[in-house]
C-alpha cells in the first residue's frame, strides 16, 4: 500500500512535468497564432486557435487536478501544511474551483488560519455567486474568525435561499447574542423550542442572556426548567446556587451546593463554595464538619488545609489549627494567605515570635504585600516593640493602598504607641468614618482621647464598643 502511494506520487509529479512542458508549447503557439490572426481574418485560423486555447485549458484544469489529488493525499495523511502547498498550486491551475476552494478553505480552517479561509471563500464566491456551500463555508469561517456582523449578513443570505436547519438557527441566536442583541437572538432561541422542543443546551443560553441582562430570577426559572429535564445536571445546580449566594441567601446556596457535591463529590468547587456559605451563616460546626471530610478527600489541597485551619481558628481549637495551616503552607509553600491566617493566630495567642516568624517567611515571598505588612506592623505595634519598623511597613501598604480604613486603624495605632496622639486621632477617626461600626477600632479611638484627655468622648465610644459586644466586661466597665 505505501509502496503504491510512493509510486503514484512518482507517477503524477512526471505526468505533472509533461503538462507543464506541453501546456507552455501550446502559450507559445498561441501567441504566434494570436498575432498570425491579427494579420488575417480567415474562420480556419480562428477555428484553430480556439481549438489550441480549449486544448490548454484542459491541460490547465488536468493540472489543477494533479495538484488536487495530491493535497487529499497528504491531508488524508495528517500532513496539512503539504496538503496546503498542492491545494494552492491546484487552486493556480483552476482558480474557479468549487472543491479546490472548499478543500483549500477546509485545510486552513485545520490550522486555525480562519481569516485566510474567509477571504479564499469570498473570492471564490466571485465567480461562483450562487452556488449553497460555499456560502455555508464562508458563513462558517466567519464565525469561527469572529467576524459576526458578516456572519449575520450570510445568515440573512443563506435565510432566503432555504429555511435554515436546528443547528444554523442555534449557531445564528449565538451569533447574535455575542453581538449583544438579546431579543433577536431570545427570539431565535425561542423558535427552536417551538419547532424541535426543549432542549438543555439551548433553555442555558437563554438563562446566560436574562443573567447579562440582570433579569436574575427569569433566569432562574430557565435553569429551574433545564433541571426538570435535567434533574442530576451538577453544573446547573451549582449555577443555581451560585445566584443564591449573590442574592445572600446563604441557607438556600447551601442546600444546592450540598445538592451539587452528592451528584458530583469529585469536583472541588461545589465544596469550596459550600464551605463559603456555611462561613456566611457562621455555621461553624457544620463547616468544621465539611472541612474535615474535605481535607480526607482531597490531602493535596492546599485550600482545604487552610479553610480547615480557619474554622479551628473560630472554635479557639489553636493547636489543632496552627497544625492544619503549618500542612497547608508545607503542601504549597506559595500561598501567601495560610500565612497570613497563621500569622494572625501566633499573635492572637501573643506568641509574639512565632508571628513574626511567619510575617518574616511571607515577606521573603512578597516583599511588598500589603495586607501581610499590615498586619505585621499591628503585631508589633500590639506588643509596643519595633514601632519604627511597624511605622515603615504600614505606610507602605499605606502607599499601595491608601484609603484602606484597616491599614490607616493600624497607623493610628503605632502613631498612638509611640506617643503622637493627635496624629493617631487623624488616622483612626478615618478609618472609623471608612470601616463604620467596628469594635476594634471604637477601642483604639477610646484609648485616644483618654490619652488626649478627651474622657466624656472617650466614654462615649466605649459605650457604643459596649453595645456592639455587651459580653465584653472591660467595655461595660468603661463605659459607666
Amino acid at each position: 500500500m505505501h509502496f503504491q502511494m510512493i509510486k503514484n506520487k512518482q507517477h503524477s509529479a512526471a505526468r505533472l512535468r509533461f503538462l507543464r512542458s506541453t501546456l507552455f508549447q501550446i502559450v507559445i503557439l498561441s501567441s504566434v497564432l494570436i498575432s498570425f490572426i491579427g494579420c488575417s481574418s480567415t474562420n480556419p485560423e480562428i477555428e484553430l486557435y480556439n481549438q489550441l486555447v480549449s486544448m490548454a485549458d484542459s491541460l490547465q484544469k488536468e493540472g489543477a487536478i494533479e495538484y488536487y489529488l495530491n493535497g487529499t493525499i497528504h491531508e488524508e495523511a495528517g500532513e496539512m501544511y503539504r496538503a496546503v502547498i498542492q491545494y494552492q498550486l491546484a487552486h493556480i491551475y483552476d482558480p474557479n474551483s468549487v472543491e479546490i476552494i472548499l478543500s483549500l478553505a477546509k485545510t486552513y480552517l485545520k490550522l486555525g488560519e480562519h481569516r485566510a479561509a474567509a477571504i479564499l471563500l469570498g473570492q471564490g464566491r466571485e465567480s461562483n455567486a450562487e452556488n449553497e456551500e460555499l456560502l455555508v463555508a464562508l458563513l462558517q469561517s466567519n464565525v469561527y474568525s469572529g467576524q459576526y456582523p458578516q456572519a449575520v449578513m450570510l445568515f440573512e443570505e443563506l435565510k432566503r435561499l432555504r429555511p435554515l436547519g436546528e443547528n444554523e438557527l442555534k449557531q445564528f441566536a449565538l451569533v447574535l447574542t455575542k453581538l449583544n442583541r438579546f431579543d433577536e437572538s431570545l427570539e431565535l432561541y425561542n423558535s427552536i423550542i417551538k419547532e424541535f422542543g426543549e432542549q438543555s443546551w439551548v433553555l442555558d443560553k437563554i438563562a446566560q442572556i436574562y443573567l447579562m441582562r440582570r433579569d436574575v430570577e427569569t433566569a432562574k426559572k430557565t435553569f429551574y426548567k433545564i433541571l426538570d429535564l435535567e434533574p442530576d445536571n451538577h453544573n446547573v445546580i451549582f449555577l443555581l446556587g451560585s445566584i443564591e449566594m449573590n442574592d445572600k441567601n446563604f441557607e438556600e446556596a447551601e442546600k444546592l451546593f450540598r445538592s451539587a457535591m452528592n451528584i458530583e463529590p469529585g469536583e472541588i468547587k461545589y465544596w469550596a463554595n459550600l464551605m463559603g456559605a456555611l462561613d456566611l451563616q457562621k455555621e461553624d460546626a457544620e463547616l468544621l464538619e465539611v472541612t474535615s471530610e474535605a481535607v480526607s478527600k482531597f490531602p493535596e489541597s492546599a485550600f482545604f488545609m487552610e479553610m480547615h485551619g480557619n474554622v479551628l481558628t473560630t472554635l479557639e481549637r489553636y493547636e489543632e489549627a496552627s497544625n492544619a495551616l503549618r500542612q497547608s503552607i508545607l503542601i504549597d509553600s506559595t500561598r501567601l494567605s495560610p500565612y497570613q491566617s497563621l500569622g494572625y493566630l501566633y499573635h492572637h495567642q501573643k506568641d509574639w515570635g512565632k508571628s513574626a516568624e511567619i510575617y518574616n517567611a511571607a515577606l521573603k515571598l512578597d516583599p511588598g504585600n500589603p495586607l501581610i505588612l499590615n498586619n505585621y506592623a499591628y503585631m508589633l505595634s500590639s506588643q509596643n516593640d519595633r514601632l519604627k519598623d511597624a511605622l515603615e511597613m504600614v505606610e507602605n501598604a499605606l502607599k499601595l493602598e491608601p484609603d484602606n480604613p484597616t491599614f490607616l486603624d493600624t497607623r493610628g495605632w503605632v502613631f498612638y504607641q509611640l506617643g503622637q496622639y493627635e496624629k493617631a486621632l487623624t488616622d483612626i477617626l478615618e478609618a472609623s468614618e471608612g470601616e463604620g461600626e467596628n469594635v476594634e477600632i471604637y477601642e483604639h479611638l477610646a484609648h485616644v482621647h483618654e490619652a488626649l484627655g478627651n474622657l466624656d468622648k472617650a466614654k462615649e465610644i466605649w459605650r457604643k464598643a459596649y453595645v456592639l459586644d455587651p459580653e465584653n466586661e472591660d467595655y461595660k466597665r468603661l463605659a459607666r
